[in-house]
């Protein structure tokens, strides 16, 4: 029966595949007759098996199937990035890194204010003032994207970093629970469209990921062995965590922190050892991020975040009731729907049955737990759309929590029930036919996701260096803000690149620049992008 409800659902996901309703529509089988039928299957194999149910050593195996498949597809993904803006921006920052910088020379043109950026200088995300050019993320990322980039493969630093978020799940699934939990978990997790898309994606959450997930292993290790040094070096990650995502650093830093005081409140020695790392920790994070506040924006208490908007606080977060309720209304359910299907099976129902019904490691349960709690209800304060691709981005630092306690779930679900070992693998396998067929899905959206961006940089490819000024101009599902081609030595750069906002000022652009050739790159009817040739006559320059 479960066999056979397995067979309809992969049709449904087939008649779906291109219905935006396919995530509510698959939870809602899986929950309404998957769920039922897997329960009274496994029911009536009850006390029939082993208490001890061991997997096979699949993870190295899993291992070598995510190289084969994250790799070519991360490359592939880089020429039409699924968040274009956000990973130009890294990519442009990165740049700017790689010059010995943190910001880039302003522009001709700048305004006195952000607010008041022309339109053709107004890259999406990014901070034009006198005092220079560069984005408002903080500069951890793209430090480590500028590796690739010196390697000629940006692209590759996210594959590599989820091979050690493998790992790092591997060894707090085995240390902590059992050498079934550790497997269940790699193949949780490299059956998960969430975990392989951000793998795939030139953002942020995996490098941020991978700090919390040391963090987290050190921590269990600091509370077994009572030794502050693993509490610290835990610390001190999520300090390096800081200037990556701090929102995400400071939640993070806030559970384990806690967590580790917590569970030494019976030690006031070692209790007052982790307030002292806390505190050094709590000031370093502070001190790196001010630095850096007042490299960019001039000012220490000014994050580049809130110069973005003009202003002296981010806009990113809020603590008003009623804008709190509007974006969950809003996102909320589209983001937790996407998260829920883009996981392996009945994941979170697993999870919650581990937090249940452990006994050998309650206190790790529990914090695994709120290590993944914590950013679904923190990310209530923002204001912004995760862009929901396959799971929400936002939350993707504590999936290897969910995943780790989920595995443990299905482990202790099957010693509860004395299942047979047969069973067990024949379960898995039926779930894992289903996660194959959503990672068919995903590998498909990314594979034909914006075609217009992929043709933009191929006609931009063929213009570098070979006209002097290139006016970008929108259009056939193509924004031209989201993408700044523009090298961050630009002033030396063969080729500069600005939006087309407005065609009648494209001379006094050219003048401004000093550029008196260029180009327009637009769209024709058919969608197909166009270039215009122009030329302008700039009066002489007086000394």
């Amino acid at each position: 029966m479960l066999a056979a409800a397995v067979v309809v659902y992969l049709v449904i996901l087939h008649l779906l595949r291109a219905s935006h309703a396919i995530a509510i529509a698959g939870l809602g089988f899986q929950y309404a007759v998957l769920l039922p039928c897997a329960l009274w299957t496994l029911n009536g194999l009850r006390n029939s098996g082993e208490r001890e149910i061991t997997l096979p050593p699949v993870a190295l195996a899993l291992a070598c199937a995510y190289v084969l498949l994250v790799i070519p597809l991360a490359k592939h993904e880089s020429s039409w990035p699924a968040n274009a803006a956000d990973e130009s921006c890294y990519a442009f920052q990165a740049r700017i890194l790689g010059t010995g910088r943190f910001i880039a020379d302003p522009l001709p043109g700048t305004s006195t204010t952000v607010r008041s950026t022309p339109d053709e200088l107004n890259y999406q995300n990014h901070i034009l003032i006198p005092r220079g050019w560069f984005t408002h993320f903080p500069p951890g990322w793209p430090a480590l994207l500028l590796v690739g980039q010196r390697l000629g493969a940006p692209w590759i630093v996210n594959p590599l970093l989820g091979l050690i978020l493998l790992w790092l799940m591997w060894t707090i699934g085995r240390e902590t629970f059992s050498l079934g939990t550790a497997r269940l978990a790699i193949l949780m997790a490299v059956l998960s469209p969430f975990f392989l898309v951000n793998a795939v994606r030139q953002l942020s959450h995996m490098a941020c990921a991978v700090l919390v997930a040391g963090a987290c292993l050190l921590v269990f290790r600091g509370l077994a062995r009572r030794q502050i040094l693993p509490v610290a070096c835990a610390l001190a990650l999520l300090v390096l965590a800081c200037p990556i995502r701090p929102y995400t650093a400071f939640c993070e830093a806030l559970v384990l922190g806690s967590a580790a005081l917590w569970y030494s409140r019976h030690d006031r020695r070692f209790a007052w050892k982790i307030v002292l790392a806390g505190a050094v920790a709590a000031l370093a994070a502070l001190l790196i991020m001010m630095a850096y506040n007042h490299v960019t924006t001039g000012h220490a208490t000014v994050s580049p975040y809130a110069a973005r908007v003009g202003s002296d606080v981010p806009s990113e977060l809020t603590f008003q009731p009623h804008l709190i309720f509007y974006f969950l209304r809003r996102w909320g359910w589209i983001t937790l729907t996407e998260t829920i299907f883009s996981t392996f099976p009945f994941l979170f129902l697993l999870a919650a049955y581990a937090l249940w019904r452990e006994t050998d490691k309650p206190r790790e349960a529990r914090i695994l737990a709120c290590v993944f709690a914590i950013l679904p209800l923190a990310h209530l304060l923002h204001t912004e759309n995760s862009y929901s691709f396959f799971g929400s981005r936002f939350h993707f630092e504590g999936l290897l929590a969910a995943v780790i306690l989920g595995a443990r779930g299905a482990e202790l679900l099957a010693r509860r029930w004395a299942l047979p070992r047969s069973a067990v693998l024949a379960v898995v396998a039926l779930f894992a036919a289903m996660q194959i067929a959503d990672i068919g899905g995903m590998v498909r959206s990314l594979w034909n996701l914006n075609p217009p961006y992929h043709a933009v940089k191929a006609a931009v490819a063929d213009l570098d260096g070979k006209v002097p000024l290139v006016f970008l101009q929108s259009g056939s599902g193509y924004n031209a803000r989201f993408i700044n081609f523009n090298q961050a030595d630009w002033k030396h750069a063969p080729t500069v690149y600005l939006i087309d906002a407005d065609p009648s000022n494209r001379d006094a652009w050219a003048c401004r620049f000093d550029r008196a050739d260029w180009v327009v790159l637009h769209f024709d009817a058919k969608g197909d992008p166009e270039q215009t040739l122009g030329h302008t006559r700039c009066p002489e320059q007086r000394p």
